[in-house]
């Protein structure tokens, strides 16, 4: 298969083909509903990762932990590319009891705001039926850190090993990556899974102040409501909506802080 398309198709387009001498040509892209992409810091231009997504799995687990600022960042970022966002918890069937009250308490942050947060564990077949009620009919992308089993998430819903799959280090607890780029994997005619590569850049470095804070649902409840039009929402900032709310505990403050976190990063 060849294009006469000038400029990049990533995984998730929608094409028109023609047959011509015996090969497939790509003729025609239509306009994407929505794209995800990160830097290529190389080239110096964004890196398309997928297009057209209905919904993402935002995949997480106990090991590696979660890098709790990670979470945010592609929420924020889905929320700007109008994707809907999911959380699966991966591996509960290895959980300590510390280690499910660490998660329980992180995730009802997220149950808290109206995330759907799906429990499965890949390896032993756990939570999997229930997922894929979610996933039945879109187009959806898997999202995480190296590690947490988004291939073998993968894997255990197509019901055969079509992706490699790498254990996490003893002795760092973190991941290798074991996908280099995006696929889009057929599970019947109405749904699609796209497995990614670990996106630490993911998507927000493109983005504004204003969108940053929309893209933090909670947030964006209660734009415009504080006392200054110009309110940096900061701790110490007078009359702000959303400082008040964390104190009345609307808002968690693990948010509050990833949000500045990721703003000093993206207004540098």
């Amino acid at each position: 298969m060849r294009s006469n398309l000038k400029g990049e198709l990533t995984v998730g387009d929608i094409v028109d083909l023609e047959y011509n001498n015996q090969t497939y040509v790509i003729t025609t892209l239509h306009d994407r509903r929505n794209l995800i992409s990160r830097p290529n810091l190389y080239q110096r231009k964004n890196k398309n990762i997928a297009a057209n997504i209905d919904q993402a799995a935002v995949i997480i687990c106990h090991s590696p932990a979660p890098v709790e600022h990670y979470i945010d960042r592609y929420l924020a970022a889905l929320h700007n590319s109008d994707i809907k966002p999911i959380i699966i918890v991966n591996k509960v069937d290895s959980q300590s009891s510390a280690d499910k009250e660490y998660i329980e308490s992180l995730m009802d942050i997220y149950k808290k705001i109206g995330y759907e947060i799906y429990y499965i564990s890949a390896q032993e077949n756990v939570g999997i039926d229930n997922l894929l009620e979610a996933l039945k009919g879109k187009s959806s992308i898997f999202l995480g850190q190296s590690g947490v089993g988004k291939s073998e998430t993968l894997n255990t819903i197509l019901g055969e090993k079509i992706t490699a799959t790498k254990a996490v280090s003893n002795s760092t607890k973190k991941g290798r990556h074991t996908t280099t780029a995006s696929t889009l994997y057929e599970i019947d005619d109405d749904t699609n899974i796209i497995d990614s590569p670990g996106i630490r850049e993911f998507g927000l470095w493109h983005i504004t102040k204003e969108e940053l804070f929309d893209g933090f649902i909670d947030f964006k409840e209660y734009k415009g409501e504080c006392q200054y039009r110009n309110c940096a929402h900061e701790e110490n900032s007078k009359g702000c909506k959303i400082v008040e709310q964390i104190e009345a505990g609307n808002i968690s403050l693990l948010r509050f802080k990833n949000y500045h976190r990721i703003l000093a990063e993206i207004v540098k």
